[in-house]
């Protein structure tokens, strides 16, 4: 996840990212925090994980779909 943000951010002009998604063999989300360059990413207990994803991302003219596209090819658990 953190690697395709990463992509993202350089490809589509990206800004900000935050939230967080559930891994496959972890029992916690994973969290998410960008800006630019920087990147945080932690495993911690969300009040209403639902499990998949819940990602809020900031940038300038961004087309959403090929972005959509990459994060369902993830196929993270529900």
């Amino acid at each position: 996840l953190e690697a395709l943000l990463r992509q993202q951010f350089t490809a589509m002009g990206l800004l900000r990212a935050k939230g967080y998604a559930a891994i496959a063999g972890k029992s916690l989300p994973l969290t998410v925090q960008a800006v630019g360059p920087r990147f945080e990413t932690w495993y911690q207990a969300v009040s209403d994980n639902r499990g998949g994803l819940t990602m809020v991302l900031i940038g300038l003219a961004v087309d959403p779909s090929p972005l959509r596209a990459a994060l369902a090819d993830l196929r993270l658990p529900s």
